[in-house]
């Protein structure tokens, strides 16, 4: 079987990517391989000499940013929702090697992930130098401190944060102050005008009443 091995020019920063025999085909078993210290176990089949390398990777180098920005760019997501990368690969002979089918992959949670709401992706690099970003659905336990899931190829993992953000609570419309009647009421000024109607109208036949008198 072959491998990837990355080369990066020290002048200008250009990567390349170089297809290597490492292991033959016959020398493949299922396996289960173990960092105690990063909390990280994968198991399946796998090369026989292959080790498992985890490394999590520093906000602001080149692999965590372009890991994001693959991320961000598949699925529409803002950089700022980025919580952690990991770089997680299969070597052998120093060179990195891809599982023989999918792998479990079982991650404890470091203290500033643990009781986080996230989504998980990978993303993965192919010999033409493709990016792909895929999200991936895991299982948790211990009380959310440990997270299961399934890859079939090895390369960075990204959590997202995925809280939704609230959406503002609208300000209730004013309601106008009452506007101060004058005393009596809201009505009585109703009542006054009939009043000076109905006056109006009784001098007005008294008036003509008069006229006809004479």
């Amino acid at each position: 079987a072959t491998g990837e091995k990355k080369y990066t020019c020290k002048d200008c920063g250009a990567t390349k990517l170089e297809t290597l025999p490492v292991f033959e085909e016959s020398d493949v078993e299922i396996k289960e391989l173990t960092l105690t210290e990063d909390g990280v176990t994968v198991s399946g089949k796998m090369a026989s000499s292959a080790v498992l390398a985890v490394e999590r990777l520093e906000k602001g180098s080149e692999l965590y940013e372009a890991a994001v920005k693959a991320v961000c760019d598949a699925f529409k997501l803002s950089a700022d929702k980025a919580l952690a990368a990991y770089d997680v690969r299969l070597l052998v002979k120093d060179v990195e090697v891809q599982p023989d089918g999918s792998v479990t992959v079982k991650m404890e949670l470091p203290a500033d992930l643990n009781g986080a709401s996230f989504d998980l992706y990978e993303v993965t690099t192919d010999a033409d130098g493709k990016t792909t970003a895929a999200k991936v659905s895991f299982t948790a336990s211990g009380g959310g401190n440990l997270i299961e899931f399934k890859l079939d190829k090895m390369g960075q993992l990204v959590f997202m944060d995925n809280t939704v953000e609230p959406e503002p609570t609208p300000e209730p419309t004013p309601i106008p102050a009452p506007v101060d009647e004058p005393d009596g009421g809201s009505n009585a000024w109703i009542y006054i005008l009939i009043a000076v109607v109905v006056a109006g109208i009784v001098v007005y036949i008294v008036v003509k009443k008069k006229k006809e008198d004479k």
